[in-house]
């Protein structure tokens, strides 16, 4: 049991690594536009930031699972541990932010509206650093075993649910009808085959 929650903690916290730096790719001018608007960065870094984000997040989210999936305790535990230190300080940075109560955007990805930082973003990076020390810890402690066709079902369900749980969280707490309105419903033209 420790051992899916183990790897559940740390598919989770990589895979919306992976996910933000893909959507971040996705929408670059939104990125770079809020974190001018946060005006934390030093002006002559933020075009750099927002290129180095999103490659940063990419790449330590696909190493993360491949670590995390392959096996490799020690790869693991390091990774996570990167990727806690990433969300704690996400959680500081955006914190900081929402302190000087401009209403910045928070430049978060999982929507096509620019929300503002809300005290859900510190929150939720906090929750996502947690995740990946609970899991980093849980991994040393029970040496990840070769993930069986049953294990990995609930895995894949349990990360892919938290997952989109976590990035619709702000949208839906700013906004509930950005996420409402871009479901398809009876009357949508949109089919699924």
């Amino acid at each position: 049991m420790a051992s899916l929650v183990a790897t559940t903690c740390l598919v989770v916290s990589f895979g919306i690594l992976v996910t933000a730096g893909l959507g971040h790719l996705r929408r670059p001018q939104e990125l770079r536009e809020a974190i001018n608007s946060q005006n934390e960065v030093p002006t002559g870094l933020q075009s750099f930031v927002a290129l180095a984000l999103p490659a940063g997040e990419i790449t330590l989210g696909f190493v993360g699972l491949a670590v995390t999936l392959g096996n490799s305790i020690q790869g693991t535990r390091i990774a996570a541990g990167i990727a806690a230190g990433l969300y704690l300080s996400f959680a500081g940075y955006s914190w900081k932010v929402l302190r000087k109560g401009t209403g910045a955007p928070c430049g978060c990805i999982g929507a096509d509206v620019d929300i503002p930082i809300s005290g859900v973003i510190p929150i939720r990076a906090g929750v996502l650093s947690i995740a990946a020390l609970l899991g980093s810890l849980l991994a040393a402690d029970v040496a990840l075993p070769p993930i069986r066709e049953a294990s990995a079902a609930v895995i894949l369900l349990a990360s892919c649910t938290f997952i989109v749980l976590f990035l619709a969280l702000p949208v839906a707490l700013e906004d509930p009808g950005a996420i409402a309105s871009s479901a398809p419903g009876p009357s949508d033209d949109r089919t699924f085959a």
